[in-house]
């Protein structure tokens, strides 16, 4: 066989025999690996506190509920905020750069119509610029809700909350030292009587939250972190108003069928004195003793406390 016949059998070979497909197997984003789980976990904890600093200033019942996290590109979210914006911006060391809170032009002037004695039903505004008037009730958001966001993540490491100022201009409202890194986008839905709602946005760069790793890793779990002394002496006056019965069986005498079938009022059955009498709370052997009297009456003396499933 020549080469080139060869050649023409390997080739036939090769066109007969099915493609193989590649396949490859779905991989999660290392960002998205290492920054979702601890945002879940923050949110849920910073939503009472949102709650916490903002229905006071509308004065009507407020719920805010956390909506999925989700990750932009840096440039991609700055092009989409227009050319307006509100943004409150923290720190929180040891972490390192900052974040942003956004707060819409609707949802301020809400509040704002609200605080002067206003309805924050009566509709969202229009409006796409912040007064000075806007500006300083952001200013007041922004300081209320700085200790609730410290408090949040203050459970998952060493950090603390700074303000780091206001600003409504987008040139002013970079995050990110690139335009194509990656941000963590935290939206909670504010919901006010009359099915009115508003979204803000918590606004993490990912770089800032994968700079605190090691303080995130160390963190002391729910197992070994001290428990709180406030939480401590609430627990002790609960237990304090805890009521448990306890009993004890003194005596179980036996009759015969002749016996119990005679018995009539004021019949009298001897009860033998016994020792290593059980104390019951509950189905629970507790402790055992023996029955004496004290001060004329019938009393119940430990000699030991049981070490079983009581205590277990």
């Amino acid at each position: 066989m020549t080469d080139a016949a060869a050649s023409e059998t390997s080739e036939e070979k090769s066109a007969a025999m099915p493609a193989s497909a590649a396949h490859h197997f779905p991989r999660r984003d290392s960002s998205e690996a290492d920054v979702m789980p601890i945002a879940r976990r923050t949110a849920k904890r910073l939503a009472s506190g949102l709650r916490t600093a903002l229905q006071p200033l509308a004065n009507e019942r407020l719920n805010v509920t956390p909506d999925q996290a989700r990750l932009e590109i840096h440039r991609d979210w700055l092009s989409a905020q227009g050319s307006s914006m509100g943004l409150a911006f923290y720190q929180l060391p040891p972490m390192k750069g900052r974040m942003a809170l956004r707060l819409p032009h609707d949802l301020i002037a809400a509040l704002v119509d609200a605080f002067f004695g206003g309805s924050i039903a009566r509709g969202k505004s229009k409006k796409a610029d912040y007064s000075a008037t806007d500006m300083r009730l952001m200013h007041r958001i922004a300081g209320a809700i700085a200790p609730q966001l410290g408090a949040a993540w203050a459970e998952f490491g060493p950090f603390r909350c700074l303000s780091a100022g206001l600003t409504d201009d987008p040139d002013e409202a970079r995050l990110a030292k690139r335009d194509e890194d990656e941000l963590l986008i935290q939206p909670f839905e504010l919901s006010y009587p009359g099915n009115v709602r508003f979204i803000i946005d918590l606004v993490y760069p990912v770089d800032m939250i994968q700079s605190a790793r090691e303080e995130l890793a160390g963190a002391p779990s729910a197992e070994t972190m001290p428990a709180d002394p406030m939480w401590r002496q609430d627990l002790g006056r609960a237990l304090n108003e805890v009521f448990l019965p306890v009993r004890s069986v003194l005596a179980r005498p036996t009759m015969t069928l002749p016996e119990l079938a005679n018995l009539k009022p004021g019949d009298i059955i001897p009860i033998p004195p016994a020792r290593n009498l059980p104390l019951l709370i509950g189905d629970r052997t507790f402790a055992r003793g023996s029955l004496g009297e004290q001060n004329g009456l019938a009393a119940f003396r430990i000699d030991t406390i049981e070490k079983g499933s009581f205590h277990e």
